[in-house]
């Protein structure tokens, strides 16, 4: 799982990772911590991502899989009708599907 290219665009510069990973590991971030300041950081923000890129790219990032065309339907429709990026990560934070990736990867959801 590598949530840096589908938030980045690009691979990991080392200094931004090893931050990441020390802080899942000291305690300070959650997964879904990471996640969402990947995400809604400056830099993931300026790629202008379309809705549909958007939700796509966060399949890959929380479940390193790609969208099923329903669940991506669903999701645009809702970022279509006013439901916020945030928000939208939220919501995937809260599946039992990433519940079960961050258990078994070890790490505090």
């Amino acid at each position: 799982m590598d949530a840096y290219p589908q938030a980045f665009g690009r691979s990991f510069d080392v200094s931004g990772r090893d931050a990441y990973v020390n802080g899942i590991l000291n305690g300070t971030y959650t997964g879904t911590d990471v996640i969402k300041m990947m995400f809604t950081s400056s830099e993931s923000t300026a790629r202008n991502m379309s809705n549909e890129a958007f939700v796509n790219a966060l399949y890959r990032a929380f479940f390193d899989r790609d969208a099923d065309a329903a669940g991506r339907a669903n999701w645009v429709n809702a970022l279509n009708n006013g439901m916020t990026r945030s928000q939208l990560i939220d919501a995937f934070a809260a599946t039992s599907d990433w519940a079960d990736v961050c258990s078994f990867y070890m790490i505090k959801a």
